[in-house]
């Protein structure tokens, strides 16, 4: 850990013309694909937080575009006071890690969810999610007009059929495998052999691409209470503005797999708020919606799939689990 302070003082001394006096470890979370330290850099006259993300394991391909896509995003949203944009500060090629501002005052939308504040807190939870659906709205709107030179990394027509097609093909060898009679039948007449029809029925043709956050899920969202900040720009691209709309409106679907006191009924009032706030700036194409929703549950329905292969004990849970998402694709897709 002294060598990360060291390296952590190297930097912050390149980038601040050799202004710091000390570099102090003062927190850190351990996630999944990396672990977020946060330090105190202290100056002559003053001090500030900043947070060092390292990558467990990360291409310098990967690394480089990440730092590049919130650079940008900040470069061109940064003045804007409607939404806060954390600085990107500095990142080592050979570290795999990314230094960005810390936002003091900030917390985490993800923990407005949490069980312990369910009671006291759900009708902030529906403002709160009203005001993240209008900066989002407000958040497109603005990224709509950037001068965005990357691929576009999968987007139309085409796309959509090969991408849900191939999905829609592991599920149903799935269910002819563990003899899902009641399913294996339905799925194929209905998703298998009428996907295409459904895609190219809802599809928006007139849909222009936009610079998208992509991974647009509460623990990428920040609230400072009427203040909201967007973090984590690393899987940026040019697509339909409806998979940041779907992305956030699929973790409220998932919260009662999670925490079963969230009932449907507070689930449809969550998600209620954060598209009336979306649609208070913007409007959507419900097809589009519809298309992007199925997205996710493709993705949530085979991660639940692999889960149970790999976690045989669990297999009740999981199963349970399935057999609701296979539900509702079959409902998206026969309407």
């Amino acid at each position: 850990m002294n060598d990360l302070c060291e390296i952590v003082l190297k930097h912050c001394n390149d980038r601040f013309n050799n202004s710091v006096v000390s570099v102090d470890l003062v927190g850190n979370i351990e996630r999944r694909l990396s672990s977020l330290y946060i330090f105190r850099i202290d100056y002559l006259n003053r001090s500030r937080k900043i947070i060092v993300k390292k990558y467990h394991s990360i291409s310098e391909e990967r690394l480089l575009s990440e730092f590049k896509n919130n650079f940008f995003i900040y470069n061109n949203l940064s003045c804007d006071k409607s939404i806060k944009i954390p600085e990107p500060l500095f990142l080592d090629k050979d570290l795999a890690i990314v230094a960005f501002e810390f936002l003091d005052g900030y917390f985490s939308c993800e923990n407005m969810f949490k069980l312990r504040s369910f009671y006291l807190r759900f009708q902030e939870k529906i403002k709160e999610n009203y005001l993240v659906g209008s900066k989002l709205a407000y958040f497109h709107n603005e990224t709509s007009h950037f001068d965005w030179r990357a691929d576009t990394g999968g987007y139309g027509l085409d796309f959509l059929v090969n991408y849900l097609t191939e999905r829609s093909v592991l599920v149903s060898k799935f269910l002819h495998e563990n003899k899902s009679k009641e399913f294996s039948h339905r799925f194929d007449m209905l998703v298998t052999n009428r996907l295409e029809e459904f895609l190219m029925s809802h599809f928006d043709y007139s849909d222009i691409p936009t610079l998208v956050h992509h991974d647009f899920n509460p623990s990428n969202v920040m609230i400072n209470k009427s203040k909201i900040a967007f973090i984590d720009f690393s899987e940026s691209r040019l697509a339909c503005r409806m998979i940041d709309v779907c992305c956030y409106c699929n973790y409220l679907e998932m919260l009662s797999l999670n925490y079963p006191i969230y009932s449907k009924k507070r689930i449809k009032e969550l998600l209620s708020s954060f598209i009336e706030g979306y649609t208070s700036f913007l409007s959507f194409d419900e097809g589009m919606f519809k298309i992007y929703s199925l997205r996710y549950l493709f993705t949530n329905l085979l991660t639940n799939i692999y889960e149970m292969k790999e976690n045989p004990s669990r297999r009740y849970l999981f199963s349970k689990r399935i057999r609701r998402y296979v539900v509702k694709i079959l409902k998206t897709v026969s309407y």
